[in-house]
């Protein structure tokens, strides 16, 4: 392996793990809200915001506190799955395109291949948190007011 190629796996590496860390210690989601009920499930903590956070307590009925949960939670568990499917799919076609595609005459094109499909994968689940967004913003201001 040449010099330049141990620098850009290790400043590839690098950028994976700082933008991990990222994730687990912000708690960084793409729709950019959290809640914490209190015990007795009458008062709602919602987090509002990307990295500095805004929080607001609400009192809420187990009803208005559903709607605000149920899609903050899909967001959550989507964003989640989102960071695994992408992670597998980055290390699979590395795997793939060490062992069988280099050699192919026609390497360039699968590597097109692949980048398209995953900028469509990508597209997708962004469209899909942006529906969520605006499901939990409608949500969470119609609580508010």
């Amino acid at each position: 392996m040449t010099l330049t190629k141990k620098f850009l796996l290790i400043l590839f590496l690098a950028v994976v793990a700082i933008s991990f860390l990222f994730v687990i210690f912000t708690e960084f989601n793409p729709v950019g809200y959290d809640y914490y009920l209190e015990e007795d499930e009458s008062i709602m903590i919602i987090e509002e915001g990307f990295v500095q956070k805004e929080r607001y307590q609400v009192e809420v009925t187990t009803s208005q506190a559903l709607r605000v949960v149920l899609p903050i939670t899909e967001a959550k568990q989507l964003w989640n799955v989102n960071l695994a499917i992408f992670s597998l799919l980055v290390a699979a076609f590395g795997y793939v395109f060490k062992r069988y595609i280099r050699t192919r005459k026609y390497a360039k094109w699968y590597v097109l291949g692949f980048i398209l499909a995953l900028n469509l994968f990508t597209a997708g689940h962004i469209h899909e948190h942006l529906q969520l967004y605006e499901t939990i913003t409608e949500e969470v201001n119609s609580i508010r007011e």
